[in-house]
């Protein structure tokens, strides 16, 4: 079942018209007549893999050459590998 999408000419499409609705526009008729608002679409994250594979990419940054050379393009005397 595909879902109702607001109107391209007087909405923007996907997010609707803002704080009012719009008429003739498909979803914001469904809305004014009592369809329940849309929810959010929620993925997890699996903070532990992330975690994991933030470490590897630090310690590989430290075993590289970039980091343990001289010169330009090295990390110099104070490295700044994924200050962000």
């Amino acid at each position: 079942m595909a879902a109702t999408k607001h109107s391209t000419d007087c909405c923007e499409p996907g997010r609707g018209p803002g704080f009012r609705r719009t008429p003739g526009c498909p979803r914001c008729e469904e809305l004014t007549a009592g369809a329940a608002p849309r929810a959010a679409v929620f993925t997890p994250r699996n903070r532990a893999a992330e975690d994991a594979a933030r470490r590897a990419d630090w310690d590989a940054h430290l075993k590289s050459a970039r980091h343990l050379g001289d010169g330009p393009g090295c990390c110099g005397s104070v490295c700044v590998y994924m200050d962000w």
